[in-house]
């Protein structure tokens, strides 16, 4: 997000919270008089407040989504190749199979920049085109459904390897405890 961003839904805070506390003072003031007007000054009120602490919440939110995220994403975007593109492991939150922590196993291992091998379970149990995220040589997770449908069968032929790399370890905060992780997924067919 761009400073001129921030500075507009700054002041779109500050004028959300400076209109619900003239909608609030406006309803007290006609709830002595009458019952009818009140409700739609309430509820106007309310309406602001919550626009005004959206804004805010974004506005917060944008100083360490562009010092943390922005950087390295343009730092990628000049590293991309041929058959290069950004995408999430999922599945990030649950235990795998032989009990491991996936929240450990990324707290330990997961760096940007650190490589990450794919490995096909055909024999997967909820979905036969799963291909499972390992970095140094721990499960971390899955690639999103969709991708694994579209390339599982070119890996089963052998007519394709994927791999990639860490772009990001997002979360760890109060607000959202759970790490996810970003990556930049590889293709490179075989001959």
């Amino acid at each position: 997000m761009s400073k001129k961003r921030g500075i507009i839904d700054t002041a779109l805070a500050v004028f959300y919270g400076f209109l619900a506390m003239i909608f609030l003072l406006i309803g007290i003031a006609e709830a002595l008089q009458t019952k009818t007007q009140l409700s739609l000054l309430l509820v106007s009120a309310i309406a602001a407040l919550f626009l005004g602490k959206a804004s805010h919440k974004r506005w917060a939110l944008q100083p360490h989504q562009a010092n943390a995220s922005h950087t390295s994403k343009h730092q990628d975007v000049r590293e991309l190749q041929t058959g290069e593109f950004y995408t999430r492991v999922v599945g990030v939150s649950h235990s795998n199979t032989d009990g491991s922590d996936r929240q450990a196993a990324i707290r330990t291992y997961c760096r940007p920049g650190a490589p990450l091998s794919m490995v096909r379970e055909p024999k997967n149990s909820f979905n036969s085109n799963a291909i499972g995220v390992y970095c140094a040589g721990h499960q971390i997770g899955y690639l999103r459904s969709e991708i694994a449908e579209q390339y599982a069968p070119d890996i089963d032929a052998g007519d394709l390897v994927l791999s990639g790399r860490i772009t990001e370890i997002t979360g760890g905060t109060r607000d959202k405890p759970t790490l996810g992780v970003n990556i930049v997924l590889s293709m490179t067919e075989q001959q």
